[in-house]
C-alpha cells in the first residue's frame, strides 16, 4: 500500500490535501491576475477601419485623431464617404474577457447592417492557442453561423456547434458573442477564469 494511503498517517494525508488545495488556488489566482493585468490592456483595442472595412465595401474612414472621432473602442457607427450610416459594429471585450477557450479568451467583432442583421464576425485578437484559432477561422460553417442574424438571435439562439479540433476555442467564441449581445446571458457549460470553492473541492476534498 502506498505510504500516502496508509491508515496510520491521517495527519499526513490531511496535510497533503491542504497543500494541494493551496497549490491549485495559487495557480488559478496567478493565472487570473495575469489575465486581468495583461489581457485587458493588450487585447481590448480601438476598432480600426481595417477591422470593419471587409464588411462594408463602401465604408469610409472618418476617424479624426485630433478630435478622437470615428468608430469607438467598443462599438460605433460605420459611415460612407458622405457620412451616411452603413451599419454598426461591436466587440466582445471587455464584457466577455473572462470567457476562455482552450488557453485564453478571444475578442470578436460583430458587424451589423442598417436592418440590424449581422454581416459576420471576425477575430480581433486572441489569447487562445494560435492553431486552434486558425482552425476556427478556416471553418466556413462555423463562421457563417454569425451571418444574417438579428442581435437577439445572436444573443439567445446561436447553436453551440464546436469546430472539430478546436472545440473549446470555438465554443468560447460563441459564448462570448452571446454574453456580449445578451447583456450577460450565458448558456450552460460555460468556462470562466478562476475556480470557485465548490469546483475545487470536487478535486481536493
Amino acid at each position: 500500500m502506498p505510504w500516502f494511503q496508509q491508515k496510520g498517517n491521517p495527519k499526513l494525508v490531511h496535510a497533503i490535501r491542504i497543500f494541494l488545495f493551496v497549490v491549485v488556488i495559487f495557480i488559478f489566482h496567478a493565472h487570473r491576475q495575469w489575465n486581468e493585468t495583461h489581457l485587458d490592456q493588450s487585447y481590448s483595442h480601438y476598432i480600426t477601419f481595417e477591422d470593419y472595412q471587409p464588411f462594408y465595401p463602401n465604408a469610409h474612414d472618418h476617424y479624426d485623431p485630433s478630435q478622437k472621432k470615428g468608430v469607438g473602442p467598443r462599438k460605433g457607427v460605420v459611415q460612407d464617404e458622405a457620412g451616411a450610416e452603413l451599419g454598426r459594429v461591436v466587440q466582445t471585450f471587455p464584457e466577455s474577457l473572462d470567457i476562455v477557450g482552450f488557453s485564453g479568451p478571444t475578442n470578436v467583432l460583430i458587424a451589423f447592417d442598417n436592418d440590424g442583421r449581422s454581416l459576420g464576425m471576425r477575430i480581433l485578437s486572441s489569447a487562445d492557442t494560435p492553431d486552434h484559432v486558425e482552425e476556427v477561422v478556416d471553418d466556413e460553417y462555423f463562421m457563417n453561423l454569425f451571418v444574417g442574424k438579428t442581435r437577439e438571435e445572436l444573443a439567445y439562439d446561436l447553436p453551440l456547434d464546436g469546430v472539430s479540433g478546436a472545440t473549446l476555442t470555438s465554443l468560447a467564441i460563441t459564448k462570448s458573442v452571446m454574453n456580449r449581445l445578451g447583456s450577460g446571458y450565458l448558456p450552460s457549460g460555460l468556462f470562466r477564469l478562476g475556480p470557485n470553492i465548490d469546483s475545487i473541492r470536487t478535486v481536493v476534498p
